[in-house]
């Protein structure tokens, strides 16, 4: 798998993933629905013995999980630059179709997954299905495909982030368009990427990057025994502060200056109820970033299951 994405993420420019993002989505909305299929055929509404909801020991580790789900932050930047209109109207309708489209396939599954296995769902829910089952086994297929088009897509932006940073550290002369905010709202975005371009890395460099990137997310594949593990690890971690804590902060930041004609009342309050949200996203991902790290701290110990 890794030496068919090799090429894929050597691609500079995210938009020339568009095809193999396409096939990606079109493999997952195809398992989507052969297991919405199966949870029409097999599932039913009788005698369900699970609760619908019920928190657990392993809540923050599952709510994590869930962070990680919708985590299409790092991804806005490199999106909206590729662009051949970058407007922020447009980004918004992007991004609006995108967590729209992946809501209801995460409903269709969910739902299905419930109504079939109960409480004998498997973090991965294919396991449940039996080989004989080839309408799964071809979803199987298709998953290890769309994971294999989908890494060159979260390479990229960790790549172009790291070279923003290195020419940063290096006192290399950045153009107009890395120093100004990328999404400006202005209507002209197209011609705010003429006349100056971001420096690029020699061929050489680009190599190294991608191949010590790659490299490096194939030793945690072949080390770390469940994904679900780095899934809820990643949550807890980059995606509270990414998605969730640095986003509250800049809105605290300038919520004085947004809120001139508001009581100063509804300003405090919101500021409180803003911090009390943040304190508790930060306390389930630091409870769910230990479990994970006990977790594979057990598994290479020898004393534990996945």
């Amino acid at each position: 798998a890794a030496l068919f994405a090799l090429p894929l993420a050597l691609f500079r420019d995210i938009s020339s993933l568009a095809l193999s993002s396409l096939l990606a989505i079109a493999a997952m909305m195809y398992v989507c629905f052969s297991i919405t299929y199966r949870g029409t055929q097999l599932g039913t509404f009788k005698n369900i013995p699970t609760p619908i909801a019920r928190v657990g020991s392993d809540f923050c580790s599952s709510a994590t999980i869930v962070f990680f789900a919708y985590n299409c932050h790092v991804n806005i930047f490199s999106i909206y630059s590729s662009l051949h209109y970058p407007l922020v109207s447009r980004m918004k309708k992007v991004t609006q179709r995108s967590v729209a489209l992946e809501v209801s396939l995460y409903l269709l599954v969910a739902s299905s997954g419930y109504l079939i296995f109960h409480d004998d769902t498997k973090g991965n829910i294919l396991l449940n299905f039996p080989a004989t089952d080839m309408l799964l086994t071809i979803g199987k297929a298709g998953v290890a495909c769309a994971l294999t088009s989908s890494l060159p897509l979260c390479l990229h932006p960790c790549r172009e982030n790291f070279y923003l940073l290195w020419y940063k550290f290096k006192g290399a002369t950045m153009s107009k368009d890395l120093n100004a905010p990328l999404l400006s709202g202005q209507e002209n975005g197209s011609s705010q990427r003429q006349g100056s371009e971001k420096p690029q890395a020699s061929l050489l460099f680009h190599v190294l990057i991608t191949l010590t990137m790659m490299g490096s997310a194939l030793f945690l594949a072949l080390n770390v025994p469940a994904v679900s593990i780095v899934f809820s690890f990643l949550g807890a971690t980059a995606c509270v502060i990414i998605c969730y804590a640095l986003p509250i902060i800049m809105y605290i930041a300038v919520l004085d200056q947004r809120s001139v004609l508001r009581s100063r009342t509804l300003v405090v309050c919101e500021k409180i109820a803003l911090w009390a949200l943040l304190a508790v996203l930060v306390a389930i991902g630091a409870v769910s970033a230990f479990s994970s790290l006990k977790q594979v701290l057990a598994l290479v110990m020898g004393v534990g299951e996945i």
